[in-house]
């Protein structure tokens, strides 16, 4: 996908804190607070209810394993 901002950016890769599932969540480059993260998901989706439900269960797992740390 052409349009898509994320695949043009080549460092979303090498800035990621986690990568698995299919997502990965990186650091946010403005943050509005301490903890401020970005989930991008490898699939191409308008809405997070367009990712389906093994996605939804993966991103699901990703927040409850940063919520334990």
């Amino acid at each position: 996908m052409t349009s898509c901002a994320f695949c043009k950016r080549e460092d979303i890769r090498q800035r990621s804190l986690y990568s698995n599932f299919g997502l990965h969540c990186v650091k946010d480059l403005y943050p509005v607070t301490a903890h401020h993260y970005l989930v991008i998901a490898e699939q191409h989706a308008v809405a997070m209810a367009q990712l389906g439900g093994q996605m939804l269960e993966n991103l699901e797992r990703l927040v409850s394993s940063f919520r334990l740390q």
